[in-house]
């Protein structure tokens, strides 16, 4: 408030100080100097006002805001086509993108159960595509990581075989046998890892290791 006060008490004075330099054909250096110290003096303030203000911030949530309304609008859009996929499955049950799309659909509107049973039809379709298998994988994980394990291992199985090249994922399958709590599964990851050529720092994995065995010793 005290930033609003201070700029339109200045305003009030330029518009004085303009209107007396008008008004003074002979206006001397003195005055030109103190009008040019005042608008140094202004600019930085209105800075910081705008600043403090969060001004800057307005077309930020104003986007946000228009993009949350969009994906509201495509929700309900998606919820209405779903229906109308499932029929044309019905006629068509060999139609591969099809079941992807249903499940995708599934996922946006949070059916999981759906969304995993629709990926797994268009699986039985074609298993090759890696994209999918990530997208099965990512809403087995969200739905249950522990109900789903022997699902989920599966899917890393395929994945591994796929994308032989690929470490993320080994590191990702790391990552699910910790957060399920399997330190066998994260030791015979762990080995995998340190096994491939692809994988830079196995040391650090190697240290891993160790400090796991060294644990489940201690515990035995």
């Amino acid at each position: 408030m005290i930033y609003i006060l201070l700029i339109l008490i200045l305003i009030l004075y330029f518009y004085l100080l303009l209107k007396n330099i008008s008004n003074d054909k002979n206006t001397n250096i003195s005055n030109l100097s103190k009008f040019l110290v005042i608008i140094l003096f202004v600019a930085p303030m209105s800075l910081i006002y705008i600043s403090k203000s969060e001004i800057q911030n307005i077309n930020e949530y104003e986007r946000i805001l228009k993009k949350n309304k969009d994906i509201r609008e495509n929700i309900i859009k998606i919820r209405k086509n779903i229906p109308k996929l499932e029929r044309k499955l019905q006629a068509e049950s060999n139609f591969y993108e099809g079941w992807v799309m249903l499940a995708r659909s599934y996922s946006i509107v949070d059916n999981l159960k759906s969304s995993i049973n629709s990926y797994e039809r268009a699986l039985t379709l074609d298993n090759s595509d890696t994209k999918v298998l990530k997208e099965y994988l990512s809403v087995l994980r969200t739905d249950d990581s522990k109900k789903n394990r022997d699902k989920i291992l599966g899917v890393y199985s395929v994945l591994l075989v796929l994308n032989k090249d690929d470490p993320s994922i080994l590191l990702n399958k790391l990552h699910y046998s910790v957060k399920i709590n399997e330190p066998q599964l994260t030791i015979k990851t762990l080995n995998q890892i340190i096994d491939h050529p692809k994988i830079i720092d196995k040391d650090r994995y190697k240290k891993i290791l160790t400090k796991i065995t060294e644990t489940q010793l201690k515990n035995e």
